[in-house]
């Protein structure tokens, strides 16, 4: 009863410490979920914490384990200001190494809707397809369904930052987070699924766009600047991140995930672009060249 009696007082300084970090959010624990959310919100932020709870889980069953407590914060327009960088607009999902946290959106935003394409250019049944799996009960589409799973794209980061991997390369670190939400989705929650390639596929297929940035070397020089300056030029690249992370997973499934994990913690000093390239279609998967030669 004593050893009872003091964990708990050790569990309630511990929430009672994550509370005074964000003194106006409310708080619910969900497994290594540390959730704080706006009072008012339009969706139900708990259902984010058992989704990054449930892929948390699924990760260190894959990828080995890792204790590592989490802190998501569901941010309405309001308090996003107060709790994240100004400079990122509304909507954009991201994390923070300094405090381990994950930051999303909780309200249907502009940025999410200018991700979307214009209905009245939808033909029959590429139409209805949209409303199937963007739809709201109001008879909208919003991009929920698919800036939702940001947050476990979000989760990966942080997977990476305290597995100790060396990412190589942004572009890489984004393809492996990429590939990490599809293989949590398509293992533990394939009705996800679609509302990551639809929206993915469509951005693939419209050329009729002209963006200032395009290349790997690009991004890997300019990210935070993209990120900052032009995030619908972010847009585009993530949409091309996910396409391949795609074509890698139908390739290999989960395999290509470990496979991945391994080589960015075996390869802890830089390698040249050359070797990079060698390197990862040999232990990996041959993917890996075309994709980075044909980009």
């Amino acid at each position: 009863m004593k050893i009872l009696f003091v964990f708990s007082c050790l569990t309630l300084i511990y929430i009672q410490g994550f509370s005074q970090d964000y003194p106006d959010l409310r708080y619910h624990e969900t497994g290594s979920i540390n959730l704080f959310y706006s009072h008012e919100t339009e969706d139900n932020p708990i259902f984010l914490g058992i989704l990054t709870n449930e892929a948390n889980i699924y990760f260190s069953r894959t990828l080995g384990e890792l204790d590592m407590q989490v802190n998501l914060l569901v941010l309405n327009p309001h308090d996003w200001s107060k709790y994240t960088s100004a400079q990122i607009i509304y909507g954009m999902p991201h994390w923070r190494r300094t405090d381990n946290s994950i930051i999303v959106a909780s309200d249907d935003n502009f940025f999410w809707a200018t991700n979307l394409p214009d209905v009245s250019q939808l033909e029959s049944p590429y139409k209805e397809l949209f409303f199937e799996t963007y739809g709201t009960e109001d008879g909208r589409l919003s991009a929920r369904h698919f800036f939702d799973l940001g947050t476990i794209h979000e989760l990966a980061h942080l997977w990476l930052y305290n597995g100790r991997r060396e990412t190589q390369r942004i572009w890489l670190e984004e393809i492996f987070c990429n590939l990490a939400t599809l293989a949590f989705i398509e293992s533990e929650r394939a009705e996800w699924a679609n509302g990551l390639d639809l929206l993915t596929d469509y951005h693939l297929a419209n050329t009729n766009v002209s963006m200032q940035f395009t290349t790997l070397e690009t991004f890997e020089e300019n990210r935070m600047r993209i990120v900052m300056e032009a995030p619908h030029n972010y847009g585009w690249y993530q949409f091309r991140f996910i396409h391949a992370s795609r074509l890698l997973y139908d390739a290999g499934g989960t395999e290509i995930l470990k496979k991945l994990w391994d080589f960015l913690g075996k390869y802890q000093e830089k390698l040249s672009d050359e070797e990079l390239v060698q390197k990862l279609g040999e232990e990996v998967h041959p993917f890996f060249v075309d994709m980075i030669r044909n980009w």
